[in-house]
């Protein structure tokens, strides 16, 4: 069965010789079974040890030999090749030669690193001279340019000569390097070390970031990223500088269309959200990852680090119908008191009813196509009755003795995994399955076989019923609009919202009587900008965008989410154009696109000290006077779920307030807000439905709270699904007086279906849920539910939906 099941998939396991390292025979490697699609993917787990990094021979030796030995016999003939290295694989680079030799032998990462300070004097002094207000970290790291960077990207490009593949390895550096041969420059900057020295490498930019290069077959350099979330050391220790947002773009790797995400980005809604909707296919995650099998903060001994990276790619591929796989390679080794350790993994699709160990620690789970072994395998599986409490105590324990002071010190596993992924094979073919709460699902007609995704539903105010989604390939998508004049039995054949050869994603739409808005961003080469057409014939034709104003000289808008109340027009959306990202609303009378924008906060950004204090995924309602706009945001390190209210028409707002229950555990999680006024009733209530992550928890359950005045409710979960399912997304709808109806998707049965409960006291509480979608019990998959009500019992539901082979909208329509 999952033989079969991977071939759909187009993915062969790599699981060869020692420690599940490929090479040594033919019968080693993966057998080329993908005709000329997709690329082989090798996943890089280096060991850091002080033997690696005395000289640029040893570094070089390392790296190159790992593979030589267990990548080059494996390479495919008939693919692309991409070898994938983890985060940090140039952090060690600065400890090499003579004056690395006294940071070699220090006891503390830290203190290595500023002994490096004084034996670089002369390369400091230098740039000191050229940018004198850079603090000490700084000036340390650009001291080290020219030893670093000719090791670690001359070994890269030594590495891609050898086996024409494409590669991916991340460091620390300055954020523009050249390669000189000015006498000046050389006499300043060269190693000591060595002899005749033709060139060096010149930091021609004074910030140093964590950043990820991408070499090409040629050996070139096609692009970088820069991580946009350093942690805190990093950010204090290191003073690396945070990489622009909006270089989070999907990159051609061959034929994977790649979505970087170094370490933390992998956990920031706003990095996840734009990857995705951009149309990655496959995320990378460069990870370097401390204490494998051991708590971070002894404030939390019980958390499981294994848990935590479940959160970031693996989540990712399982919300998102756009992205197929995860790679997440892993830097292993003790380097001076820091720990990394972890298992490189390789994920995809999970396939219902199939389920593999993950991690050590961990209970099976799906869509686990290789991973890592770790130092010892779990006990679970050779004590099939072993507890989940009694497995960690053992794991912890061989964890303790992994550390520089234990006595296993350093021996963490160095290996490599494999696998052949292609993204552009079609899902698997399904069949319909039983009819949902609703009945039977529908396929938009006369549409061709394009991918589609976003959907978005609009309904009220004695209007149409509006279906917008967006249509097309990465890079050239369009949004298109269906309406539906019979309560959803039928729409109409879906036409596009507004002309232009750029690309157009994300709809938001509105209905409110004749009046048809249509949201969405453009993207072109100056930038990506919210755009909105308004249509006065019930959404049969449209007239000429207008765009929303960006503070920045190049824009970067995002999300846009609609509303209306007693003749006006709500905007919200995110505009990061300065850098950081805030939520702002625009308001025009009903039946005009005359915006007037104004930031939801005063302030452009708050103060420090997290720089990276950004709102994300706006939702707005408006009911009478009272607008209100919810958000996830950043300004307290955790993505929590903030609210806004006006009563006054949207002129002005209060002060927000943070209404998830999340508590005040660390790297909370929240996205995917959805907000309602409920009808009827006495005061006025609004209804919130977020996404939550919550302790550090390996899965997201769907919540719902309610806030009435200045009272916030208690969130509840969505669903009675199994502790270890995750919920995503939820949608809240009006059906009438006091009756609400929550739509979410959920993975409970190992797929991704969509779920749906209603409410008949405002959302205090909601009955049992039941499943919407007829997609089946196989692997066919219902991904980004959109829910819409006509406020007197009716609603229609819909979402992306792979049982053709490709992405498509289907809808459902009925009263619950």
């Amino acid at each position: 069965m999952r033989g079969a099941i991977l071939g759909v998939l187009g993915v062969l396991l790599v699981g060869c010789g020692e420690n599940s390292l490929p090479g040594g025979s033919d019968d080693a490697c993966p057998t080329d079974e993908l005709g000329e699609g997709g690329a082989r993917v090798f996943v890089l787990q280096p060991r850091v040890d002080p033997a690696h990094f005395e000289s640029y021979d040893s570094y070089r030796a390392h790296l190159v030999g790992l593979v030589e030995t267990h990548v080059s016999p494996c390479l495919a003939m008939d693919r692309p090749n991409v070898i994938v290295f983890p985060e940090n694989t140039g952090l060690s680079a600065g400890f090499l030669g003579s004056r690395g030799e006294t940071a070699r032998v220090s006891n503390g990462a830290l203190p290595a690193f500023l002994t490096l300070g004084g034996q670089y004097t002369k390369p400091i002094d230098f740039y000191k001279s050229k940018w004198p207000e850079a603090p000490l970290p700084t000036q340390i790291l650009l001291g080290l340019t020219d030893t670093a960077w000719r090791a670690f990207h001359e070994t890269n490009q030594a590495i891609v000569k050898e086996t024409g593949a494409w590669l991916v390895s991340s460091t620390n550096v300055s954020g523009r390097v050249e390669r000189s041969e000015d006498p000046a420059e050389i006499a300043a900057l060269a190693d000591p070390d060595l002899e005749d020295v033709p060139y060096v490498y010149v930091a021609r930019d004074p910030a140093v970031y964590n950043a990820a290069f991408v070499y090409g077959p040629d050996g070139e350099i096609v692009t970088s990223r820069k991580k946009p979330y350093p942690i805190l050391m990093e950010e204090v220790d290191l003073a690396l500088t945070p990489g622009p947002l909006r270089e989070a773009v999907p990159m051609d790797i061959g034929p994977l269309g790649v979505g970087i995400v170094t370490s933390k980005d992998a956990w920031m809604p706003d990095m996840v959200d734009r990857l995705a909707a951009l149309g990655a296919d496959v995320f990378v995650q460069p990870e370097a990852f401390s204490g494998w099998t051991l708590p971070e903060s002894p404030d939390e001994p019980n958390a499981w680090a294994p848990d935590i990276l479940s959160q970031s790619t693996m989540a990712a591929v399982q919300k998102h119908g756009a992205v197929r796989y995860g790679v997440v390679p892993h830097l292993t080794g003790n380097l001076f008191d820091l720990p990394f350790d972890g298992q490189s993994i390789v994920v995809g699709d999970v396939v219902p009813g199939e389920a593999r160990r993950a991690y050590v620690g961990q209970n099976e789970m799906g869509g686990v196509i290789e991973v890592a072994p770790w130092v010892m395998a779990d006990p679970g599986e050779n004590d099939s009755a072993a507890t989940l409490e009694s497995r960690r105590a053992t794991l912890r324990a061989v964890g303790e003795e992994l550390l520089p002071a234990g006595v296993q010190k350093n021996q963490y596993v160095e290996t490599v995994i494999a696998a052949d992924l292609d993204p552009a094979l079609p899902f698997p073919m399904e069949a319909a399955g039983a009819p949902g709460a609703l009945g039977a699902s529908q396929a938009l007609q006369g549409t061709g076989d394009a991918e589609q995704s976003h959907p978005a539903l609009a309904w009220g105010g004695g209007g149409p019923l509006v279906l917008a989604f967006q249509e097309g390939s990465r890079g050239a998508t369009r949004v298109l609009v269906a309406t539906s004049e019979d309560e959803g039995k039928t729409f109409g054949m879906p036409h596009p919202a507004a002309s232009g050869g750029e690309a157009q994603i994300t709809p938001a739409v509105l209905a409110a009587g004749d009046h048809v808005y249509v949201a969405y961003q453009e993207r072109s080469a100056g930038g990506a900008r919210v755009a909105c057409v308004l249509s006065t014939d019930r959404g049969k034709t449209f007239g000429a965008p207008v765009f929303l104003p960006s503070e920045g000289m190049t824009p970067d808008a995002w999300l846009p989410a609609l509303a209306s109340a007693k003749g006006r027009v709500f905007l919200a959306y995110v505009d990061g154009s300065s850098g950081n990202e805030r939520v702002v609303l625009a308001r025009a009378p009903e039946g005009t696109l005359d915006f007037e924008v104004q930031p939801i906060e005063g302030t452009k950004m708050h103060p420090g000290p997290n720089i990276r204090n950004n709102q994300w995924a706006p939702a707005v309602a408006a009911l009478g006077d009272e607008v209100a706009v919810s958000w996830v945001d950043f300004r307290s390190y955790n993505w929590d779920v903030f609210l806004a209210r006006s009563v006054d028409g949207g002129m002005g707002f209060g002060a927000p307030v943070r209404v998830d229950d999340g508590t005040d555990t660390p790297e909370r999680l929240h996205d995917d807000p959805s907000l309602l006024f409920v009808p009827g009733g006495g005061a006025v209530t609004v209804a919130l439905g977020w996404s939550d992550m919550r302790k550090r928890e390996p899965n997201a359950t769907a919540r719902v709270s309610l806030v009435s005045g200045n009272v916030i409710g208690q969130g509840r979960k969505l669903g009675e699904g199994p502790a270890e399912a995750s919920a995503f997304r939820p949608r809240l709808v009006a059906l009438g007086a006091g009756s609400l109806a929550a739509v979410w998707q959920d993975d409970r049965t190992g797929g991704k279906d969509v779920y749906l409960a209603t409410s008949v006291d405002g959302g205090a509480s909601f009955g049992a849920e039941k499943r919407l979608d007829d997609g089946g019990d196989g692997p066919s998959y219902q991904t980004g539910p959109a829910a819409a009500a006509n406020g007197i019992g009716a609603m229609v539901v819909a979402w992306e939906d792979t049982r053709s082979g490709r992405r498509r909208i289907r809808w459902v329509a009925g009263k619950p």
